[in-house]
């Protein structure tokens, strides 16, 4: 946890160190300039993507009156440095509790990582060749701390749907060969989610539902059935960024029929749910609706429904 300078080896450790949690947090209203840039320095020359930065904005730095000082003449204590922070700012301590609990409790030794210290890595996946790029590195990481993560699940999540995203939009237009690419992309992108992230249900859904619109229904139908049994078991969070009971009653996924057919694309919502009992419960999937019966484990798909 950082709030102030360091020497250049504390520096070079920092780079180094790329599987360190790091905690950085300063204000823009700190009366000892230039701590901000200094604060903002360590935390581009550091390279662990498990690093954090809480940044307390304000409409202008505090202007450079003297140096380090307890003499309250010289300068006047605006409560933005170090641990005055505590006081101008109250919501600082439960951000530091909750950072121990991941650091030392939840996950010990790792905490979740955080974007826009992953920038370099989503950056890679914005290249042809850039989820092999990152698969490679996260093996290579993996060897050294098998538990090490290089990007946030999330940051995935978003780009992968936005490359089955503008897929679906080229293939409307009639640019077929981009939309094939891009749909490419995008199952690379999640199946290296699911590579980091092999514990998450919605990790699978992702990828069932990108082999689902490219036919592959056999591999759509394999990571659904394995995002059923996660959900099903409770046994880990449905991702690692979002464990909420309504996000646990709409997974985002298209799932096959657990049948050889589809349930009619004309089907609704309520056409499809007819004389279903309260027993039964509603996934929304994107594309399709999964419809999971608790006790005789039939999905039903429909290509237009809405939840």
């Amino acid at each position: 946890m950082l709030s102030g300078d360091s020497f250049p080896p504390g520096i070079e450790f920092l780079h180094e160190a790329s599987q360190l949690p790091e905690l950085f947090i300063i204000a823009d209203t700190d009366e000892y300039p230039p701590t901000v840039e200094t604060m903002l320095w360590l935390y581009a020359r550091a390279s662990s993507p498990m690093r954090k930065l809480i940044h307390y904005s304000g409409a202008q730095e505090a202007p450079w009156l003297w140096y380090e000082t307890s003499n309250p003449s010289k300068v006047p204590d605006t409560g933005s440095h170090g641990t005055d922070l505590f006081r101008t700012h109250p919501d600082l301590l439960g951000i530091i509790v909750q950072w121990f609990a991941n650091t030392l409790i939840k996950t010990p030794g790792h905490t979740p990582v955080d974007p826009p210290a992953a920038a370099a890595i989503l950056n890679q996946l914005a290249v042809a060749d850039g989820a092999a790029q990152v698969t490679q590195q996260l093996m290579e990481a993996r060897k050294r701390d098998p538990k090490a993560q290089l990007f946030p699940e999330v940051g995935l999540d978003i780009i992968g749907s936005g490359y089955l995203f503008q897929a679906e939009t080229d293939e409307k237009a009639g640019h077929l060969r981009e939309a094939e690419m891009e749909m490419k992309v995008g199952i690379e992108i999640f199946k290296l989610n699911l590579l980091a992230y092999p514990d998450s249900a919605d990790a699978h859904c992702n990828l069932a539902d990108a082999y689902l619109r490219v036919g592959e229904k056999a591999l759509a139908r394999q990571y659904a059935e394995n995002a059923l049994a996660m959900i099903d078991l409770h046994a880990a969070p449905l991702s690692s960024w979002s464990d909420t009971e309504l996000k646990s009653r709409h997974p985002n996924t298209s799932l096959l029929l657990s049948s050889s057919y589809w349930v009619p694309s004309s089907w609704s919502l309520n056409d499809s749910s007819r004389g279903l009992s309260k027993e039964h419960s509603f996934y929304s999937c994107g594309s399709l609706v999964l419809h999971v019966w608790k006790h005789s484990r039939e999905l039903f798909g429909c290509g237009n429904c809405v939840s």
